[in-house]
């Protein structure tokens, strides 16, 4: 009798323990999913933030050099002393601008800032290439700000292109203002540090960080935004930092990278 008695305890007993173990289970798997879902919703929402952002800051590059060229518009002739003080205060306040130049109406580079950089001056922009002739012919013809395919820069300084903001008084071509632009540059105090980041313009590579293919993350985020006709594309990839700071739902049971 007092065996059975022991026995029908030791199945109470496994039931239980059984039922503790499957519960524990269900739980921790439903908090290991409830993590990741956490993770990858704050993922996207950091690629939608950085979309707009990188939007925002260059849509603020381009209506400064607006202001710059209504003012050689409205004086009706170049004030250089000015364009290169407008200039040079446009570099040092927005990081990826590399050069801004002065073009006259046959496309001829006239001033140049940083000062230091006159090789620029007397160089007919539109003669470099065909795209960049495009560009400039483009914006002359619409009269609106035109911008020139991804292109290598010079000096390891990654990918670049060219932004164009002529220049009419009235109805007369006064020429414009270019702007060299580096991708790397603009982005090293905008990029999050805490996800992988990698970049495209219309479709084409600028970007990536080291560490994007390598990232093991499985799911990326994508968000985009519209410049000049061109589509942004960023794609993101949570490190591990941004997972322990967005899911601390989850059991700890090692790095959230590898299941996300």
């Amino acid at each position: 009798m007092a065996g059975v008695q022991k026995y029908n305890q030791f199945k109470i007993f496994t039931g239980v323990m059984g039922l503790t173990i499957l519960v524990a289970t269900v739980t921790w798997v439903y908090l290991n999913a409830e993590r990741n879902n956490q993770t990858i919703r704050a993922t996207q929402a950091r690629a939608d933030a950085f979309a707009e952002t990188l939007k925002a800051d260059l849509t603020n590059r381009k209506e400064a050099a607006k202001r710059m060229a209504s003012r050689i518009a409205f004086a009706g002739q170049l004030d250089t002393d000015a364009f290169l003080d407008d200039s040079q205060n446009h570099l040092d306040d927005m990081p990826g601008n590399l050069a801004i130049s002065w073009l006259d109406n046959n496309f001829i580079a006239r001033s140049t800032a940083p000062i230091t950089n006159i090789v620029a001056n007397g160089r007919d922009v539109s003669a470099i290439g065909t795209d960049r002739r495009r560009a400039l012919f483009a914006g002359r013809d619409s009269r609106r700000t035109a911008m020139t395919d991804p292109f290598p820069l010079l000096n390891d300084e990654g990918i670049g292109f060219l932004v164009f903001e002529p220049v009419f008084n009235t109805d007369e071509f006064m020429g414009g203002i270019v702007s060299v632009f580096s991708v790397k540059t603009w982005l090293e105090p905008l990029t999050p540090a805490d996800v992988s980041t990698s970049l495209t313009l219309s479709g084409e590579p600028i970007f990536a960080s080291p560490d994007f293919v390598s990232n093991p993350a499985k799911k990326i985020a994508t968000a985009s935004a519209q410049y000049l006709g061109n589509e942004l594309k960023v794609a993101l990839k949570p490190r591990a930092a941004f997972c322990k700071h967005n899911g601390q739902i989850r059991p700890k049971s090692g790095p959230c990278l590898q299941v996300f």
